[in-house]
């Protein structure tokens, strides 16, 4: 990681970068603070990431201030929801509960969005009407 970073101090590029050192080298990249060295690491990552990977991804990029990525990161976990994969990957969010909730909340909102037919009022069924238990009248 040491040499790749003095690699990009010399030459404002980086070259056969791995999958194995772009995290760390992301990670490392915030540290010093090289602001187009983590945005070049979130590119390499961004163009890399598979079912196996993602939440790893996803939970670097949060730890790491890497919002591009964690987004790109939560958008394809949303996308792959299904996948055997990223269900078992899920596990790993144990110590970042906050991360899950991201999860089920984006979830929901897509189903949300995806399902938008709302009944019209005059087809719609209240549970406020004059024979509801909630119309205000005691039994």
């Amino acid at each position: 990681v040491f040499l790749k970073v003095l690699e990009y101090l010399y030459t404002d590029t980086i070259h056969d970068l791995t999958w194995e050192l772009s995290i760390p080298l992301l990670i490392a990249s915030e540290q010093f603070m090289l602001t187009r060295l983590k945005a070049l690491c979130q590119d390499h990552i961004r163009t890399r990431i598979t079912v196996e990977n993602v939440i790893g991804v996803f939970i670097a990029s949060h730890q790491h201030n890497a919002t591009g990525l964690k987004e790109i990161a939560l958008e394809y976990i949303i996308k792959h929801l299904n996948d055997p994969a990223v269900v078992t990957g899920l596990s790993e969010l144990k110590s970042e509960p906050d991360l899950l909730v991201e999860i089920i909340t984006r979830h929901s909102a897509s189903q949300l969005s995806s399902t938008s037919t709302y009944p019209s009022p005059s087809n719609q069924v209240s549970g406020f009407g004059p024979s509801s238990e909630w119309s205000g009248s005691r039994r």
